[in-house]
């Protein structure tokens, strides 16, 4: 996973997949979310990433469409964020792990 990570560090942001024999960036560097490439291009290479990430194991259809909306707060349930997990309908982080 820091592999992974620091791929998308390296391009300034994007869609990654690391494997020990394959790896793939699709490099998104406008606000770490957005490209200026054409986006026939770009469509291209996310149905790459997301074959590849498939091929190693994911039972998402879209795994990466599926990580983008768990980072939406607004969308109810439970939702991740950059500081944790967090409740949308209590409207506050929670710990999983809570008696």
């Amino acid at each position: 996973m820091a592999k992974a990570a620091n791929m998308i560090i390296e391009t300034k942001g994007g869609f990654s997949v690391y494997s020990d024999d394959r790896d793939m960036i699709l490099p998104l560097p406008v606000a770490g979310i957005m490209t200026n490439d054409d986006a026939f291009k770009v469509a291209d290479e996310y149905m790459k990433i997301k074959d590849l990430s498939k091929t190693l194991g994911s039972g998402l259809r879209d795994p990466f469409m599926t990580m983008e909306f768990m980072a939406l707060l607004v969308i109810p349930k439970i939702k991740l964020s950059d500081k944790g997990l967090f409740d949308c309908e209590k409207f506050e982080l929670t710990d999983l792990f809570e008696d």
